[in-house]
């Protein structure tokens, strides 16, 4: 059974990768274009409690992350956020940042608070059928 952030955040459905330790999903919203969530695939809620083995299983889930993302929309800066104050488990929001609006699919995209940090109050609720074409895109550019 997943934990309770990884329900939250809509898996299995928003999937993306995985690994041993840690699942990447689509980001429901969108923050900015290519928002992504990397959730434990285990109970732990406190950074203290991660395996060592965990911590070297999250380098290729990250490497993947920054080259996807580079390759599809060339992001300027890129931001992982560990709030957990809502979601209990191990969690990084990954926001990336653009300094210019990105095009993609016939919708602007706009890092509204370029070059501050990211408002997560601000985000960009997709129609169902672009965020399914936006998460084909992930899982079909998914650099391994």
């Amino acid at each position: 059974m997943p934990n309770s952030t990884l329900q939250k955040f809509a898996f299995p459905s928003l999937q993306i990768a995985q690994n041993d330790h840690w699942i990447v999903l689509l980001r429901r919203p969108q923050i900015t274009l290519g928002s992504l969530v990397i959730v434990t695939r285990h109970e732990e809620t406190a950074l203290s409690e991660i395996r060592k083995t965990a911590f070297q299983d999250l380098s290729p889930i990250i490497q993947s992350i920054e080259k996807t993302l580079k390759k599809l929309w060339q992001y300027d800066k890129i931001n992982y956020l560990m709030l957990m104050m809502v979601d209990p488990h191990v969690h990084w929001h990954v926001i990336p940042r653009y300094q210019n609006n990105r095009q993609w699919k016939n919708q602007s995209f706009v890092d509204l608070n370029w070059p501050k940090a990211p408002d997560l109050a601000k985000a960009i609720h997709l129609s169902s059928e672009i965020e399914a074409e936006l998460l084909a895109t992930l899982k079909n550019n998914w650099d391994h």
